[in-house]
């Protein structure tokens, strides 16, 4: 396994990510800064637990301790307006 760590939107997003030997992404953590961000569609579905803050998911609202799951296809709209954490579990 091998920790991959990505910056977006000038660092306002920024995760630590695990890949499995395979090269797949298995599950992540990051921070979001206040903001508006479009990450295009889900590849594989991803599921969304925040850990700090509150994020707007796609439409719908959730904060510390919520679940969020977003299926294959469909986009990946964040917005929040306080620093906010989250995990993130790929399939």
């Amino acid at each position: 396994m091998t920790i991959k760590h990505s910056v977006y939107f000038d660092g306002a997003v920024q995760s630590l990510g695990f890949v499995d030997d395979n090269g797949k992404m298995s599950m992540s953590a990051g921070t979001v800064l206040p903001g508006e961000y479009d990450f295009g569609k889900a590849g594989p579905k991803e599921t969304f637990m925040i850990t700090s803050g509150e994020l707007t998911i796609s439409g719908g609202t959730y904060k510390k301790g919520d679940t969020c799951v977003i299926e294959t296809g469909n986009p990946i709209l964040i917005s929040t307006a306080v620093e906010s954490s989250y995990t993130c579990h790929y399939g």
